[in-house]
């Protein structure tokens, strides 16, 4: 059931009812059993496939409502399919031209079907007025267009010529355009993955890959590939903690999509604008990341992932601006999705809530919720350890230190197993020699130099599971001054008399 319920959601007004329009018009005599589980979903979002199998069939495993289900699906797909076709679609109107790609590749299906019936001359027709359309863009799909008509020539050599003139220059852009998606792609894969060398890892490819990219551009330009490249650079920018370069390079992604508007889909859009919520978030310009991040969740309205990411770049801008409310929209939201696309984002979520919980003081409560973040403690390039550090420094902070010194020894262990990222191992040894002075903060001088280090040498990422800065914390401790109202003080984001 979950697929017919994200669908469900997904579609609009007239959708819907053209749903249950066509569905009224094609069935027969007996019940309107589609219809039925149609409504039956609409009552009830949260229904289950027993729960839908029982009150239709009055048996919760029941192979009919299996078949009814597969086939509400086909029916349900068959409308996305027609989506631009239905008038005064809202979701054809706020994304027209990804709709109007989507209508070349439904054109170009017709002309197969045309030419399978013997009309071959029509589908060349449609397949011609398809090339000339400025959304055919793809090099991929030019070449699958060229290559079918080719071979309804029947008496023009001239033409065919020309046309092989054409799938050559093709094949080159669009081997460009497939190496850079490739490079896309695998840096979206490496990204996701598990990996305590990940970080590592995607520096070297950046690093690595894009100068290629470049040099095959200059040889075969293709705007859309131009568009990968740009994105590829601006998040190696990211690692290199070079805003500005990011800032250029996201104005020049946004310059590319103006000029070439056949590229230009909403989430393309969307992309720029979430970049650069993530680049003011990095340079600590919170009410930017926000507000950046705003534009992008208003572009996100049916991509459930990219939309997630934004609203977690949105609540944690927030919370370092101290409008913590926005935790709760951010979980309602992961609540109302039919599909919980990226468990993840709960993590996320619970993470930010820790969070709130430890500028509250509220520190049982804080201690519960690190309980519930299981999935968190599996990634070992960074949110394991920012986690294991965060509990070591409430312990300090709690007097706990007896278990503040198994943690710190746990925290060892665990570095030399896995290559860290270099601000943790900068970290351990800040806590590793507040171990060694009992943990009292009135010996400054040591640690003051290691703090002024760590800021210099590994510096701070709020795009991160460090949202409780570590430095800020050790200058709080030693001059015996609240978290939250040094973090402000430091960051300019309010006037201290308005803390604690």
């Amino acid at each position: 059931m979950e697929r017919i319920h994200a669908i469900l959601q997904n579609l609009s007004k007239p959708e819907k009812r053209y749903l249950k329009q066509y569905l009224e018009a094609f069935h027969g005599k007996k019940d309107n059993r589609l219809l039925e589980l149609v409504e039956l979903a609409e009552k009830n979002p949260t229904l289950t496939q027993d729960e839908a199998s029982k009150k239709m069939y009055g048996d919760p495993k029941s192979k009919a409502f299996i078949m009814t289900k597969s086939r509400l699906l086909e029916k349900m797909y068959k409308i996305l399919m027609e989506a631009s076709d239905i008038p005064n679609n809202p979701k054809v109107e706020e994304d027209p031209s990804a709709y109007a790609v989507i209508d070349t590749y439904k054109q170009f299906t017709l002309g197969a079907i045309l030419r399978k019936r013997g009309l071959g001359m029509i589908a060349k027709d449609i397949w011609t007025d398809i090339l000339k359309n400025k959304n055919t863009t793809n090099n991929g799909f030019r070449l699958l267009l060229l290559s079918n008509l080719r071979a309804s020539i029947k008496d023009n050599i001239d033409e065919f010529y020309g046309l092989n003139e054409e799938i050559a220059s093709a094949l080159k852009r669009n081997a460009v355009e497939i190496l850079a998606e490739g490079f896309r792609n695998e840096y979206q894969i490496l990204l996701y993955t598990r990996n305590y060398k990940t970080p590592q890892v995607l520096l070297r490819f950046l690093e690595e890959k894009i100068p290629v990219l470049e040099k095959e551009l200059s040889g075969h330009y293709s705007p859309i590939a131009h568009y990968h490249y740009l994105f590829l650079k601006e998040a190696l920018s990211e690692f290199r903690f070079n805003f500005d370069e990011g800032r250029e390079t996201i104005q020049a992604m946004i310059e590319l999509l103006e000029n070439h508007p056949e590229i230009a889909d909403k989430n393309r859009a969307a992309i720029s604008f979430y970049k650069l919520s993530v680049i003011e978030l990095q340079a600590l310009d919170f009410q930017k990341a926000y507000d950046y991040s705003l534009e992008a969740i208003d572009r996100l309205s049916g991509q459930i992932h990219n939309l997630m990411a934004a609203h977690f770049v949105k609540a944690s801008a927030a919370f370092l601006m101290g409008k913590m409310n926005t935790i709760e929209e951010y979980y309602t939201l992961w609540e109302s999705l039919p599909i919980k696309a990226n468990p993840d984002f709960l993590q996320k979520i619970n993470y930010l809530k820790a969070c709130k919980l430890y500028v509250e003081k509220n520190y049982r409560a804080f201690q519960k919720m690190l309980m519930e973040m299981e999935d968190l403690y599996q990634s070992k390039p960074h949110a394991n350890s920012s986690l294991r550090i965060f509990e070591i420094m409430v312990m300090i902070e709690t007097g706990d230190t007896d278990f503040a010194v198994s943690k710190i020894e746990a925290l060892r262990k665990h570095i030399a197993k896995y290559e860290v990222q270099p601000r943790v191992a900068f970290i351990y040894k800040i806590l590793h020699q507040l171990e060694l002075q009992s943990f009292d903060f009135h010996e400054q001088n040591k640690i003051e130099e290691l703090i002024r280090k760590l800021s210099e040498e590994t510096p701070w990422s709020a795009n991160s599971f460090e949202l409780i800065r570590f430095d800020t914390w050790c200058r709080a401790m030693l001059s015996r001054t609240g978290y939250w109202q040094q973090f402000q003080l430091e960051t300019g984001t309010s006037r201290p008399s308005e803390q604690e």
